[in-house]
């Protein structure tokens, strides 16, 4: 299960860094669900999902870098979500 701790480590972020990651894991969660994925409990490629989305809006914050391409916004959601809609959990 994806925590803003985990979060916060994925990210690489200096323990001191106060920043609430949360939004950005609820908007990736949000953006599962509307491409049809299930929530799962325990799911290796869905965690990796869910970092990497949460990620990818955290970098594009401010809009004005690379990760706000649409293009590669796009990518990220192929590469996940036909494999994802199929999938388990894997306990």
């Amino acid at each position: 299960m994806v925590t803003a701790d985990r979060f916060r480590k994925y990210l690489r972020l200096p323990p001191d860094d106060t920043e609430d990651l949360e939004g950005y894991l609820l908007a990736a969660k949000a953006k599962a669900r509307s491409a049809g994925i299930p929530d799962f409990q325990d799911n290796a490629m869905y965690d990796q999902f869910l970092l990497q989305f949460a990620g990818l809006l955290y970098e594009a914050r401010s809009m004005d870098t690379e990760a706000a391409d649409p293009a590669k916004v796009q990518m990220l959601l192929n590469s996940y979500v036909l494999p994802l809609r199929y999938s388990e959990d894997d306990a």
